[in-house]
């Protein structure tokens, strides 16, 4: 939206505060007008911090900032916002920065039903070794033969609920429980090159040379680039 809210609040009290940045441009009413439709409230406006921790964004020159990127919370909810700013230091590879709210809720307490019975999972690749296949085709056997037994006049239900009780002691028994082993999403090479990033932003930041600045700016992309052509 590229919307300047600005930081005078004069007759839009409920929607915003006097720590908005610049002063509001056309795309700033549009929103404030927005807002007083629908009951929200344009949050980076409200808390006072320094200029670096309310502007969000950044153009290319370096030089200019501007407040465009905004947190809009119904009004019901705003006892429940403590903190509005943005984070300077989160690498999100862009010229807009990271915007955070502090939020504190006070949650219902829900009463799920539990699952009496959750799925079991079991060692089945186990049966691959003929002495294991041979060994779980033998156990079952046997519990099936107890199983025989049951008259004939047995409910239905009964007799499923045996025969279930067979399957899963011999397969418990004789495969195991598989256990759940959850692969990274993210390897080891990918956050070594996240954390080079990181290094060269925190550089870049720190520079005083408007030059230097734009060129570390220009490295992080191109690494950037490089790391999603290695990756796709």
């Amino acid at each position: 939206m590229n919307a300047q809210a600005g930081a005078n609040n004069k007759g839009n009290e409920k929607i915003m505060g006097k720590h908005g940045t610049e002063i509001i441009n056309s795309n700033g009413e549009g929103l404030v007008e927005f807002c007083g439709m629908n009951d929200l409230v344009i949050y980076g406006t409200i808390f006072p911090h320094k200029d670096i921790h309310e502007n969000t964004w950044t153009f290319p020159d370096k030089r200019t900032t501007n407040q465009i990127d905004h947190t809009l919370v119904k009004c019901k909810y705003c006892s429940s916002i403590k903190d509005t700013r943005v984070m300077r230091g989160a690498d999100v590879v862009s010229g807009h920065q990271l915007v955070r709210s502090q939020v504190k809720l006070k949650l219902r307490k829900h009463l799920y039903k539990t699952k009496t019975n959750p799925r079991t999972r079991y060692g089945t690749c186990k049966l691959q070794n003929q002495i294991i296949k041979s060994k779980f085709t033998m156990k079952l056997k046997n519990k099936f033969a107890l199983l025989e037994a049951i008259p004939d006049d047995t409910d239905i239900e009964e007799k499923w609920k045996n025969f279930d009780k067979a399957f899963n002691q011999t397969a418990k028994e004789v495969l195991g429980v598989k256990k759940k082993n959850r692969k990274p999403w993210i390897g080891p090479d990918s956050w070594e090159k996240v954390e080079e990033r990181k290094h060269l932003k925190i550089k870049t930041e720190n520079a005083k040379s408007i030059r230097i600045k734009t060129a570390g700016a220009n490295g992080i992309q191109s690494q950037r680039r490089r790391c999603q052509i290695k990756y796709k």
